[in-house]
């Protein structure tokens, strides 16, 4: 993973409850984990929305025009696609996996066409 996120160090989402969530979680230089709100541009609520035909667990970003859209893959992973008003094709696809004893998703990302 290169760019923003890369340089940022991030790790995953924090899912706080059904609709909140941290979404750019990144690691400090000890290895600690903090929500990046700077970068972020805030947090980022969950809803249900219908992208490309298929209704999708989708975060809303507070501070930028950026939705990203998940489904799940198995009971601790999910797939998502970062999506957006000036993010278009090809869409940037990554896979989130539970962590243990938290709600944290650990991200991994891969920019795929």
């Amino acid at each position: 993973m290169d760019g923003a996120l890369g340089r940022a160090r991030w790790h995953g989402k924090s899912f706080r409850s059904a609709v909140d969530v941290q979404p750019l979680v990144c690691l400090d230089e000890n290895g600690a984990k903090y929500s990046n709100v700077e970068l972020g541009k805030g947090e980022a609520t969950l809803r249900l929305i219908d992208f490309e035909g298929r209704v999708t667990a989708s975060m809303v970003y507070d501070g930028q025009p950026v939705i990203d859209h998940f489904v799940k893959v198995d009971d601790d992973t999910v797939m998502g696609v970062m999506t957006g008003k000036k993010l278009r094709a090809p869409y940037f696809y990554f896979y989130l996996e539970r962590e243990e004893g938290g709600s944290t998703g650990s991200g991994c990302a891969e920019p795929t066409a």
